[in-house]
Protein backbone atom coordinates (compact mmCIF):
# COMPACT_ATOMS: atom_id res chain seq x y z
CA UNK A 1 0.00 0.00 0.00
CA UNK A 2 2.86 2.37 0.81
CA UNK A 3 4.46 1.64 -2.56
CA UNK A 4 1.30 2.70 -4.43
CA UNK A 5 1.10 5.94 -2.45
CA UNK A 6 4.76 6.70 -3.19
CA UNK A 7 4.27 5.98 -6.92
CA UNK A 8 1.18 8.21 -7.04
CA UNK A 9 3.09 10.94 -5.20
CA UNK A 10 5.96 10.74 -7.71
CA UNK A 11 3.53 10.85 -10.65
CA UNK A 12 1.77 13.86 -9.10
CA UNK A 13 5.06 15.69 -8.61
CA UNK A 14 6.09 14.94 -12.22
CA UNK A 15 2.74 16.24 -13.53
CA UNK A 16 3.13 19.37 -11.41
CA UNK A 17 6.64 19.91 -12.82
CA UNK A 18 5.36 19.49 -16.39
CA UNK A 19 2.56 22.00 -15.73
CA UNK A 20 5.04 24.43 -14.17
CA UNK A 21 7.35 24.02 -17.17
CA UNK A 22 4.47 24.74 -19.57
CA UNK A 23 3.59 27.90 -17.64
CA UNK A 24 7.11 29.28 -17.31
CA UNK A 25 8.88 28.08 -20.47
CA UNK A 26 8.82 30.63 -23.27
CA UNK A 27 7.47 29.49 -26.59
CA UNK A 28 8.57 30.87 -29.91
CA UNK A 29 7.10 30.81 -33.39
CA UNK A 30 9.60 31.69 -36.12
CA UNK A 31 8.72 31.81 -39.82
CA UNK A 32 11.28 32.78 -42.43
CA UNK A 33 10.44 32.42 -46.10
CA UNK A 34 13.91 33.56 -47.17
CA UNK A 35 15.55 30.46 -45.66
CA UNK A 36 12.35 28.37 -46.09
CA UNK A 37 11.92 27.37 -42.47
CA UNK A 38 9.34 27.45 -39.74
CA UNK A 39 10.12 26.66 -36.11
CA UNK A 40 7.95 26.20 -33.02
CA UNK A 41 10.02 25.99 -29.85
CA UNK A 42 8.79 25.44 -26.31
CA UNK A 43 11.67 26.40 -24.06
CA UNK A 44 14.99 24.65 -24.58
CA UNK A 45 13.45 21.17 -24.47
CA UNK A 46 10.86 20.94 -27.26
CA UNK A 47 11.42 22.02 -30.86
CA UNK A 48 9.37 21.31 -33.98
CA UNK A 49 10.73 22.46 -37.33
CA UNK A 50 9.45 22.59 -40.88
CA UNK A 51 11.79 23.12 -43.84
CA UNK A 52 10.72 23.37 -47.45
CA UNK A 53 12.41 23.84 -50.82
CA UNK A 54 9.86 25.10 -53.36
CA UNK A 55 12.11 24.55 -56.39
CA UNK A 56 12.51 20.85 -55.62
CA UNK A 57 8.98 20.41 -54.23
CA UNK A 58 10.30 18.91 -51.00
CA UNK A 59 9.37 19.52 -47.39
CA UNK A 60 10.83 18.09 -44.21
CA UNK A 61 9.57 18.18 -40.64
CA UNK A 62 11.58 17.49 -37.51
CA UNK A 63 10.65 16.99 -33.87
CA UNK A 64 13.19 17.21 -31.09
CA UNK A 65 12.43 16.49 -27.44
CA UNK A 66 14.72 15.12 -24.74
CA UNK A 67 15.91 11.61 -25.67
CA UNK A 68 13.98 11.65 -28.96
CA UNK A 69 14.69 13.19 -32.36
CA UNK A 70 12.88 12.32 -35.57
CA UNK A 71 12.75 13.71 -39.11
CA UNK A 72 10.05 13.17 -41.71
CA UNK A 73 10.06 13.71 -45.44
CA UNK A 74 6.57 15.13 -45.96
CA UNK A 75 6.49 14.61 -49.72
CA UNK A 76 7.42 10.95 -49.30
CA UNK A 77 4.67 10.62 -46.71
CA UNK A 78 2.19 12.20 -49.13
CA UNK A 79 3.15 9.73 -51.84
CA UNK A 80 2.77 6.80 -49.42
CA UNK A 81 -0.63 8.14 -48.39
CA UNK A 82 -1.98 7.86 -51.92
CA UNK A 83 -3.89 4.63 -52.13
CA UNK A 84 -4.09 1.87 -54.72
CA UNK A 85 -7.60 0.47 -54.86
CA UNK A 86 -8.71 -2.02 -57.54
CA UNK A 87 -5.81 -1.00 -59.76
CA UNK A 88 -6.96 2.62 -59.84
CA UNK A 89 -4.75 5.23 -58.21
CA UNK A 90 -6.69 7.14 -55.63
CA UNK A 91 -5.48 10.27 -53.86
CA UNK A 92 -6.20 11.24 -50.29
CA UNK A 93 -8.82 13.80 -51.33
CA UNK A 94 -10.67 11.23 -53.46
CA UNK A 95 -10.84 8.85 -50.51
CA UNK A 96 -12.09 11.66 -48.25
CA UNK A 97 -14.77 12.60 -50.78
CA UNK A 98 -16.03 9.03 -51.13
CA UNK A 99 -16.03 8.48 -47.38
CA UNK A 100 -18.06 11.66 -46.89
CA UNK A 101 -20.58 10.55 -49.51
CA UNK A 102 -21.03 7.13 -47.90
CA UNK A 103 -21.16 8.26 -44.29
CA UNK A 104 -24.57 9.12 -42.85
CA UNK A 105 -25.06 12.70 -41.71
CA UNK A 106 -25.12 13.09 -37.96
CA UNK A 107 -26.76 15.98 -36.22
CA UNK A 108 -24.42 17.76 -33.83
CA UNK A 109 -25.26 17.25 -30.17
CA UNK A 110 -23.81 20.57 -29.17
CA UNK A 111 -22.37 23.56 -30.94
CA UNK A 112 -19.04 25.08 -30.10
CA UNK A 113 -19.47 28.75 -29.45
CA UNK A 114 -17.03 31.15 -30.98
CA UNK A 115 -14.82 32.88 -28.45
CA UNK A 116 -15.62 36.57 -28.07
CA UNK A 117 -13.41 39.04 -29.88
CA UNK A 118 -12.24 40.62 -26.61
CA UNK A 119 -10.94 37.25 -25.38
CA UNK A 120 -8.90 36.76 -28.57
CA UNK A 121 -7.67 40.37 -28.37
CA UNK A 122 -6.43 39.82 -24.80
CA UNK A 123 -4.51 36.73 -25.81
CA UNK A 124 -2.96 38.48 -28.83
CA UNK A 125 -1.81 41.37 -26.62
CA UNK A 126 0.28 38.96 -24.57
CA UNK A 127 2.49 38.07 -27.56
CA UNK A 128 5.73 39.93 -28.22
CA UNK A 129 6.90 40.40 -31.78
CA UNK A 130 10.69 40.26 -31.79
CA UNK A 131 11.16 40.54 -35.52
CA UNK A 132 8.89 41.32 -38.43
CA UNK A 133 10.05 41.84 -41.98
CA UNK A 134 8.02 41.90 -45.16
CA UNK A 135 9.62 42.71 -48.51
CA UNK A 136 7.84 42.13 -51.78
CA UNK A 137 8.41 42.61 -55.48
CA UNK A 138 5.32 42.28 -57.63
CA UNK A 139 7.30 41.94 -60.85
CA UNK A 140 5.56 44.98 -62.28
CA UNK A 141 7.57 48.21 -62.04
CA UNK A 142 4.48 50.43 -62.16
CA UNK A 143 2.72 48.55 -59.37
CA UNK A 144 5.92 48.52 -57.31
CA UNK A 145 6.16 52.28 -57.74
CA UNK A 146 2.54 52.71 -56.65
CA UNK A 147 3.05 50.53 -53.57
CA UNK A 148 6.35 52.12 -52.59
CA UNK A 149 4.83 55.14 -50.71
CA UNK A 150 2.51 52.83 -48.76
CA UNK A 151 5.39 50.60 -47.63
CA UNK A 152 7.56 53.67 -46.95
CA UNK A 153 4.93 55.04 -44.54
CA UNK A 154 4.52 51.60 -42.98
CA UNK A 155 8.27 51.33 -42.39
CA UNK A 156 8.52 54.86 -40.98
CA UNK A 157 7.53 53.64 -37.49
CA UNK A 158 10.37 51.09 -37.37
CA UNK A 159 8.75 48.15 -39.16
CA UNK A 160 11.05 46.37 -41.60
CA UNK A 161 8.76 46.48 -44.62
CA UNK A 162 9.44 47.54 -48.13
CA UNK A 163 9.12 47.18 -51.85
CA UNK A 164 12.23 46.05 -53.66
CA UNK A 165 12.85 45.96 -57.37
CA UNK A 166 15.21 42.94 -57.15
CA UNK A 167 12.63 40.16 -57.57
CA UNK A 168 13.01 39.14 -53.93
CA UNK A 169 9.94 38.29 -51.83
CA UNK A 170 10.31 37.28 -48.21
CA UNK A 171 8.52 37.36 -44.91
CA UNK A 172 10.10 36.94 -41.47
CA UNK A 173 8.10 36.67 -38.26
CA UNK A 174 9.45 35.91 -34.78
CA UNK A 175 6.81 35.80 -32.03
CA UNK A 176 7.46 34.85 -28.41
CA UNK A 177 5.27 34.34 -25.36
CA UNK A 178 4.85 32.19 -22.27
CA UNK A 179 1.89 30.53 -20.60
CA UNK A 180 2.13 32.67 -17.48
CA UNK A 181 2.13 35.79 -19.66
CA UNK A 182 -1.11 34.72 -21.36
CA UNK A 183 -2.77 34.10 -17.98
CA UNK A 184 -1.53 37.47 -16.69
CA UNK A 185 -3.00 39.35 -19.66
CA UNK A 186 -6.30 37.46 -19.40
CA UNK A 187 -6.66 38.39 -15.74
CA UNK A 188 -5.45 42.00 -15.81
CA UNK A 189 -6.37 43.52 -19.17
CA UNK A 190 -9.69 45.24 -19.55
Amino acid sequence: MKVIVIILLIIGILLLLVLLYLLIAPFRLYINTRTEEGVFQLGPLVKASLYWVPEQLTAHAALSVPFYHHKWDLMEAAVKASLEENGVRKTIMDSVRTSKKNSPKKSPRFRLQKPPFTFIKKILKSFTIYRFACHIDTGDYCLNAQLFPLFYLWSANGTDAGINFNGENYFILDIRNSGINVIYYLLTSK
